[in-house]
């Protein structure tokens, strides 16, 4: 994607002369094969290097297009960690940091829900009175999450290594106690 449009060489020579003012001293500026023209058309080029930069800038930002930035979107998201490696392939590792973000700002129970289907489980979640939605910004109670995992879903979309066919629920485990609430204690029921 180009959120830039790129000019060839001689379309920004065009725009510089355009700028320049007329007269006898600025006539060269028009006239092909002309010092002041080649001039114009190198500057040109200069221009046309910076809306590539700044095309390709645009893209790192987009994870699902980064590619020379992945080692810094990992690093502000501190992968590797215990829960997520470094992956195989960029496009595991542009899948790594897609997960990594969407657990930011989890907080209800539908998000919790949306975390274990991604990691390929089938889970249900809720407060140990059954009713409501986990805690938002009540800190004066510890609040019980119950966890109960109902089994597999989906294919496996990346090469994390965890055993499939809900055996070893250690990487979710791992990331929900990271993204819990202070306030709130996580059982799981099988």
């Amino acid at each position: 994607m180009s959120l830039f449009k790129e000019h060839t060489d001689e379309e920004q020579a065009h725009g510089l002369a355009a700028y320049l003012p007329n007269g006898r001293l600025w006539v060269a500026k028009n006239i092909k094969a002309s010092n002041f023209r080649n001039l114009l058309i190198g500057l040109g080029r200069e221009l046309t290097r910076v809306e590539q930069k700044q095309n390709e800038i645009c893209n790192e930002a987009d994870i699902a297009q980064a590619s020379a930035l992945i080692t810094e979107w990992e690093k502000l998201l501190g992968i590797p960690d215990a829960t997520i490696p470094i992956g195989a392939t960029l496009t595991d590792r542009r899948n790594n940091v897609l997960f990594k973000l969407s657990v930011f700002g989890a907080s209800k129970a539908v998000d919790y829900v949306r975390i274990a289907t991604v990691l390929g489980y089938n889970v249900t979640v809720g407060p140990a009175d059954g009713g409501g939605d986990m805690p938002a910004t009540d800190i004066e109670k510890r609040y019980v999450i119950i966890v109960t995992v109902v089994g597999t879903s989906g294919t496996w979309p990346w090469t994390w290594p965890v055993l499939w066919g809900g055996v070893n629920l250690d990487a979710l485990k791992a990331i929900f106690a990271k993204i819990k609430p202070a306030v709130c204690t996580i059982v799981y029921r099988p």
